[in-house]
């Protein structure tokens, strides 16, 4: 009995983790090894955690991606969201094909809001913050390039 302590202790913990929030495999490993589970401990808990089912890599895609599209980023801030929570790659390309139609039009209502809240005059500077702010959003050059483009030939009314 002494011997599965650890990994008993390991899963307690990680059904407790898990109950308070979805996370992926590699969240869930860090988490038990900050709090002090050895490394067999964790793997073992982990194994036991995919085998019935706790742990739901795709759907805690769809959340980061979905969460990344509400707070108005882009792809490329998404996709770093996903590698940073250690969801695997094609996985997280997967999920983000998936849901991307939502967030192509998410380009253009972070566009507009920040055109809403922008006092610049000139309409070549205004152009260039906005295009600063679109990118350190994590939207891909091109496509606010395209928007700017699509923007001077069809302005609002």
């Amino acid at each position: 009995m002494k011997e599965h302590e650890p990994s008993a202790q390991a899963l307690r913990m990680a059904v407790l983790l898990l109950g308070r929030k979805s996370l992926s495999r590699e969240e869930l490993r860090q988490r038990l090894r900050r709090k002090g589970m050895e490394t067999e401990a964790v793997e073992e808990a982990l194994r036991v955690c995919m085998e019935r089912g706790y742990l739901d890599e795709e759907e805690r895609a769809s959340q980061i991606v979905r969460s990344g599209l509400r707070a108005g980023h882009g792809p490329l801030r998404v996709r770093r969201d996903l590698k940073q929570r250690g969801i695997p790659e094609l996985l997280g390309e997967k999920v983000m094909e998936a849901l991307m139609a939502e967030g192509d039009a998410m380009l253009s209502v972070a566009a507009r809001k920040k055109l809403g809240e922008m006092h610049q005059k000139d309409p070549a500077k205004k152009k260039a913050a906005l295009y600063r702010f679109l990118l350190s959003r994590g939207f891909p050059s091109s496509d606010i390039l395209h928007f700017i483009h699509h923007m001077e030939e069809n302005p609002p009314t």
